[in-house]
């Protein structure tokens, strides 16, 4: 079962995370999403499946926030916006760009959900 808040926390703190390296740096980057999956599957009780499953939900609903606004910026200001793809644009072809970047903006957020909800679990454990 998904658990709507937690999707909407995580995907609030990947907003104001990526918000605040964007001031920093001028581009965007994959960490907002990584610490809002790292939350949602802090916050879900369960192990490690439904924490993932939850860092994978917040890693795909803030792609179809982070990807159109990174091309949208890419387009505007001339120079990719997204940090790690940077070097691959030139060299990839657009099915093994979209690929990549759908690939970059999922996976990686089901493994920290994941892996925080194992954290979480084992520490529940061990203090219970």
């Amino acid at each position: 079962m998904v658990r709507w808040r937690v999707l909407g926390v995580g995907v609030s703190v990947a907003l104001v995370v990526e918000s605040l390296v964007y001031i920093l740096s001028g581009h965007l980057s994959l960490l907002g999403g990584l610490v809002g999956s790292a939350l949602a599957g802090w916050l879900v009780d369960g192990g490690a499946g439904p924490s993932a499953r939850h860092g994978f939900g917040v890693g795909v609903a803030w792609g179809v926030v982070l990807v159109p606004v990174a091309v949208y910026l890419t387009l505007a200001t001339g120079s990719v916006a997204l940090v790690p793809y940077d070097p691959l644009v030139p060299e990839l072809g657009l099915a093994a760009l979209f690929t990549a970047v759908g690939l970059g903006v999922t996976v990686p957020n089901a493994l920290a959900g994941g892996l925080v909800g194992m954290l979480r679990a084992r520490l529940s454990r061990h203090l219970a």
